[in-house]
């Protein structure tokens, strides 16, 4: 039982990880839109405080691509925490788009440290059952051993 739990949980870890692989990088591929160079450019170029807008109904095609690579990768790996970042990043401005981009990279490495302590337990579980396991075999041996020899001696 402890060994098919023990690979019902190696595989699920490997799904998740594949999983937060692909979030981490449809996330860097987002961030990195925003903070490419030509961001950076065009955003130094068009800023006039004079002009700052609190508010704004207009969309960018900067931000809308970066919207649709993480509502695509959110829908390829049914992912909602990434659904919901696309939409954030639709309705926000760049900095809550990034902080929140940051957040989830910090709370998947912590995710990813977490699975890790979890496999390396299951891991250390299943070697000490195991030695258990040969020990009382060893044991049940010398008994039947014990046993046999008690029966032949008259």
């Amino acid at each position: 039982m402890l060994k098919d739990k023990c690979a019902n949980t190696d595989k699920e870890m490997e799904e998740r990880q594949k999983t937060r692989q692909l979030e981490m990088e449809a996330c860097s591929k987002a961030l990195s839109v925003l903070s490419s160079d030509d961001a950076h450019d065009l955003f130094s170029k068009t800023f006039n405080p004079a002009l700052l807008q609190s508010q704004t109904t207009v969309h960018s095609e900067r931000r809308e691509r970066a919207a649709t690579m993480l509502a695509k990768a959110a829908k390829e790996m049914h992912s909602p925490r990434l659904a919901t970042l696309a939409t954030k990043i639709r309705l926000d401005a760049f900095t809550k788009v990034k902080e929140a981009i940051d957040a989830m990279v910090t709370q998947l490495g912590k995710e990813k440290e977490d699975e890790i302590k979890h496999k390396d337990f299951c891991v250390d579980e299943f070697n000490k059952n195991q030695m258990e396991t040969e020990q009382k075999e060893r044991e049940k041996e010398d008994t039947l051993a014990k046993e046999n020899v008690r029966r032949k001696t008259p």
